[in-house]
């Protein structure tokens, strides 16, 4: 069991983006605050177009696990 805070309902994640920024934090709990901002910068077409796309992926046979690792290695590859 993690022990990352739930997301508040006034970040509006969308149920597929938020099990990806869930698994993100469990990893990577410093990136709540970036993570959080960068979702709240999105208006509501953009966060619809971020869902379908995760759909896209999770029917193409990726799971949701292996998308939030994808971020975790983008980040760790980009910053060490």
């Amino acid at each position: 069991m993690n022990s990352v805070r739930p997301m508040n309902k006034e970040d509006k994640l969308l149920p597929l983006s938020a099990e990806i920024v869930r698994l993100v934090l469990a990893k990577k709990p410093m990136h709540r605050k970036f993570l959080l901002r960068a979702i709240s910068d999105l208006n509501e077409t953009e966060r619809a177009e971020v869902e379908r796309y995760i759909a896209f992926q999770l029917q193409d046979g990726l799971t949701a696990e292996r998308i939030a690792s994808g971020y975790v290695t983008i980040d760790e590859d980009t910053f060490i």
